[in-house]
């Protein structure tokens, strides 16, 4: 079940924002306890082209000094 900012499912979950950070809580009525969890952003497309053009110059770099 998805839920919305401060929104309360039947089964205590809870999905928040504070101060640009995501959190997804978890409340158990039997124990009294509720669990928090960080959620992780997505990693944006740009990020991976970044990554892969990094990769692409470690590896021309290292097969250029082979033939050096």
């Amino acid at each position: 079940m998805i839920v919305s900012e401060g929104d309360v499912s039947p089964e205590g979950l809870v999905a928040y924002e504070l101060d640009g950070t995501y959190y997804l809580a978890f409340s158990n009525e039997v124990s009294g306890t509720t669990t928090a969890f960080t959620l992780a952003p997505v990693p944006e497309p740009e990020t991976y082209a970044l990554m892969l053009a990094g990769l692409g110059m470690v590896g021309w770099m290292s097969r250029r000094r082979r033939k050096a």
